[in-house]
């Protein structure tokens, strides 16, 4: 049977509750008095005193309990073998109490002392409890220094992470006043809260004009637009949205939106596109007019390779779209003009463009059609010339004409 301690309670479980009173706190002076206070408590001490090697290697008082407070400063001791007897002295510690002590011990070296004083000594049981104390007591300042040390670079890291995040806020601010698009942020009763410089040079308002004003009053005419539509649906459903709109606030203005919820409200970004979308209108017209005409018109890439085709080819040469995209050009060409491509696409690399230039062709039944051509260079946004656009006109009836007016002539020449 194990000797009761002075509360009753079996070594191995007032043990264990020790060490759940001294491992629970992460605070390393409350460790300090937790272990001088459950060391006096443990073997019915006087007074209970804990010290600790500091950078120097020199044993100082950290806590204690029982001694008068101005005694904690007055020893300052190195660890040799009289260090116990000095502290006796400097504790004025009685000779006919009994002082003991054990080491604290922590990854195999001396970091203190953890030193009780009471009447009698003590026995092998309370040595043995007094030691397993001072093993717990090791671990529980070394879990509260580690704390400690991880809570002040964690405070530094914070530190560092305001003023980097101060530095970028600044930095941002500066780009969203340098951008070309509109950037602006509402809150949630669509109140303007911020606003960059081209905001308001294309809104036509200043930022005092602008701050504080609720986005559809200042401006009534977007309320019948998609803008309204789509900023209240990235509000109310909390999603980012993304769309094009023709804006009734700058005239004849077209913009790229991006709308952004955020915990204030919405951010908002606009793209001015109406250059994109003007050239897009022109190409939508020239495809129309290119799709309507009358006469064939195809183009191909330097590689002989057709790439367009509209109704007008369709007519004249017979073949569908889907049947001639991709496929060389010699699907059109009969076997005694080969020789006239290469030619052909020779002074379309220098820059050449060649009108009414008159030859045959070969539509997907076989036959021979004589065609009126004129060809153009391709050139993509650089200037390069990378393909020939060609216009072709069926010219067999006027050729078959002119065969007869020639004939007739000849024979009216016989008949004279």
């Amino acid at each position: 049977m194990f000797q009761q301690d002075a509360q009753g309670k079996e070594p191995y479980r007032r043990l264990a509750e020790i060490n759940r009173a001294i491992t629970t706190s992460l605070n390393f002076d409350e460790v300090l008095k937790l272990i001088v206070e459950n060391a006096a408590q443990l073997v019915t001490a006087r007074v209970s005193v804990l010290l600790l090697v500091d950078n120097d290697g020199l044993l100082r008082m950290q806590a204690a309990q029982g001694i008068r407070p101005e005694l904690m400063t007055s020893f300052v001791g190195r660890t040799e073998e009289n260090v116990i007897k000095k502290l006796r002295e400097s504790l004025a510690i009685a000779p006919v109490e009994s002082l003991a002590s054990v080491p604290v011990i922590a990854k195999h070296s001396l970091t203190g002392l953890l030193v009780v004083s009471r009447e009698n000594p003590l026995n092998e049981e309370e040595e043995w409890q007094l030691s397993a104390l001072a093993d717990q007591a090791a671990i529980a300042l070394g879990n509260a220094r580690l704390y400690e040390m991880e809570l002040a670079e964690a405070n530094r890291s914070r530190d560092q992470t305001r003023t980097a995040l101060r530095a970028s806020n600044r930095r941002i601010s500066k780009i969203l006043e340098s951008i070309t698009d509109l950037y602006y942020s509402l809150d949630r009763h669509w109140r303007f809260i911020d606003v960059n410089k081209q905001t308001e040079i294309r809104l036509g308002k200043s930022r005092k004009e602008l701050i504080g004003k609720v986005l559809w009053e200042l401006f009534p005419r977007a309320v019948a637009t998609s803008l309204y539509e789509q900023l209240h649906k990235a509000m109310d459903e909390g999603v980012a949205v993304h769309f094009e709109l023709a804006s009734q606030v700058v005239p004849s203005a077209w913009f790229e939106a991006h709308a952004y919820p955020s915990k204030d409200g919405l951010i908002v970004y606009l793209r001015d596109i109406t250059q994109r979308m003007e050239a897009e209108a022109t190409r939508r017209l020239l495809a129309a007019i290119v799709e309507s005409s009358e006469d064939a018109i195809i183009s191909k890439n330097l590689d002989d390779t057709i790439i367009s085709w509209n109704k007008g080819a369709e007519r004249l040469y017979g073949y569908s779209a889907n049947e001639v995209l991709g496929q060389p050009v010699t699907i059109l060409i009969p076997s005694d003009r080969f020789d006239e491509e290469p030619a052909i696409l020779d002074r379309i690399r220098h820059g050449e463009s060649i009108e009414h230039y008159e030859t045959v062709r070969r539509h997907k039944d076989g036959r021979r059609i004589d065609i009126s051509l004129s060809i153009s260079p391709v050139r993509d946004e650089a200037g390069k010339i990378v393909g020939a656009s060609k216009i072709a006109r069926d010219i067999t009836e006027r050729k078959r004409a002119l065969e007869k007016i020639r004939f007739q002539a000849r024979l009216l020449d016989a008949v004279e």
